[in-house]
């Protein structure tokens, strides 16, 4: 055995493939945008989102998709990905927090109305959703 494989082999991580990447993101992605829409449709049902419904899954599988990219990069270069992976994703999680409260006194784009505290709400759930499932997604994939 190189030393190499030892030292993957002893801190416990082993480098998952880029197709095992790649399917755990879009599972992990499709089930994002599910749960997500049915958030949408929750929260528009208590008061009209100001987020359009397409938006949603569109938005749940690129986050999940942009975690992915981070994933693969760290997995070929570190073995300690996971415990990385999860703080840069817990702060993302955390600063994801802000841009919908401040889309309450600002449009998040020209032309976009402002959100409504139930937009607000759905937007942070929705936030939850996708980074907590591409975290125990992604970090599952390195699993021995």
């Amino acid at each position: 055995m190189s030393t190499a494989q030892t030292s993957v082999k002893s801190s416990g991580f082993v480098k998952p493939s880029i197709g095992k990447i790649a399917r755990a993101g879009l599972t992990a992605g499709l089930i994002a945008a599910v749960i997500n829409t049915l958030v949408w449709f929750i929260g528009n049902a208590i008061d009209t989102l100001s987020i359009p419904l397409p938006m949603t899954p569109i938005s749940s599988l690129i986050g999940v998709a942009a975690g992915g990219v981070l994933y693969a990069i760290l997995s070929r270069f570190t073995s300690h990905a996971n415990t990385i992976f999860i703080v840069i994703a817990v702060i993302f999680l955390i600063l994801q927090i802000f841009p919908p409260i401040g889309a309450m006194s600002t449009p998040v784009m020209p032309g976009f109305p402002l959100f409504n505290l139930a937009t607000v709400v759905a937007a942070e759930i929705m936030h939850l959703v996708a980074g907590v499932l591409a975290i125990v997604f992604y970090t599952r994939t390195s699993a021995a």
